[in-house]
């Protein structure tokens, strides 16, 4: 009954923009449909327009990728840890209110149930850096490999095959001196 009479309040005071659980659903319907990247930019959407203020961010931990950020996040009014399953994903930054300005009370209850769906999309990027960093070092690995294998060959493989192919024409050579007798015996 609280949380029936909690919505109804909510979208009297807020309208549909600033209920929590309507914020979180359209969020979800959000993630479904991009990739991670455009997740995180479009949980941090939710989260601005939710809260009515001027920007929303993601400082990532680690330092890769930096900042991602929509709005504008001159000034950071409140910092939030950002947690995935235990790990620390980066930390959420929030800007000063817009002019709607909201209470307290709201803007924690859509922080609260937001904050996991921006963990979530976080957590994501940093995957999707991560893939994308072990694939180029795989490539740059492959590549080096076949340099080197190449050196390998025309160094190592070409000089042998050079040599053995002087020693093959020299014995050729001897052979053409040997009587008739002597070349079939050879061979």
């Amino acid at each position: 009954m609280r949380r029936v009479l909690q919505r109804g309040a909510d979208r009297l005071l807020y309208g549909g923009r600033g209920d929590p659980v309507a914020l979180a659903a359209e969020l979800g319907r959000r993630l479904q449909r991009t990739d991670p990247e455009g997740g995180l930019a479009a949980a941090l959407e939710v989260l601005r327009d939710g809260l009515a203020v001027t920007g929303t961010g993601v400082r990532f931990q680690g330092g890769w990728p930096e900042e991602s950020t929509v709005g504008t996040l001159e000034e950071v009014t409140r910092d939030i840890r950002l947690v995935w399953h235990g790990e620390p994903v980066g930390r959420l930054l929030i800007g000063p209110p817009g002019a709607r300005r909201l209470p307290a009370a709201h803007n924690e209850r859509v922080i609260t149930a937001l904050t996991p769906y921006v963990a979530d999309a976080a957590h994501a990027v940093r995957l999707v850096g991560a893939l994308r960093r072990s694939r180029e070092r795989i490539v740059t690995t492959r590549e080096e490999e076949r340099r080197r294998l190449r050196r390998d060959l025309h160094d190592g493989l070409g000089q042998s095959l050079s040599g053995m192919a002087m020693s093959i024409n020299a014995a050729r050579l001897s052979l053409r001196g040997l009587p008739r007798d002597g070349r079939t015996h050879a061979r």
